[in-house]
């Protein structure tokens, strides 16, 4: 009995020398840490005012169809656009008007300006063999990323009520 005694405490003595000696040597051995300011982004989209570039959505075809424009393009490299739209979609179980969001975009490749204005006509709803137009349209909105021919990028946004 007085040998186990006596084996347990050297074994724990031995544990708390060892103990001691790892956390010694680990605290000791780190490296200062270094704090590095990161760059500003490269591509950070800086606004621009829509009447700068000439952006304007026009409604037609009795509010229908809006047409996309950008008649002051000087400097623009290429856009891309996300334009959505308020309307009103009967539901088939209810025949209660529902608001819903609707929206399209330019497409996956941005659409090359170089200098050059653009318009482009969306409808308002789905057309296959016949157009099945959206009704009460509303708060139409169109976000324009602009990249110009600097390589900056440029954000722009215009609404339209009907």
């Amino acid at each position: 009995m007085k040998n186990q005694k006596v084996i347990i405490g050297v074994f724990a003595g031995i544990l708390l020398i060892v103990g001691g000696g790892v956390f010694l040597s680990s605290s000791g051995s780190k490296a200062p840490v270094q704090v590095t300011e990161q760059a500003p982004a490269e591509n950070e989209i800086s606004a621009i005012d829509p009447e700068e570039i000439g952006l304007d959505l026009i409604p037609t075809n009795n509010n229908k169809h809006v047409v996309i424009k950008v008649d002051k393009p000087q400097g623009i490299k290429t856009i891309e656009f996300d334009l959505t739209w308020g309307a009103k979609v009967e539901d088939k179980a209810s025949g209660e008007l529902l608001d819903v969001r609707q929206g399209t975009s330019s497409g996956e490749d941005p659409i090359l300006l170089d200098g050059k204005p653009y318009s482009h006509e969306v409808k308002f709803g789905t057309c296959s063999d016949v157009c099945h137009y959206d009704k009460g349209v509303n708060n139409i909105k169109i976000i324009l990323k602009i990249v110009r021919t600097d390589g900056k990028l440029y954000q722009s946004e215009k609404t339209l009520e009907l």
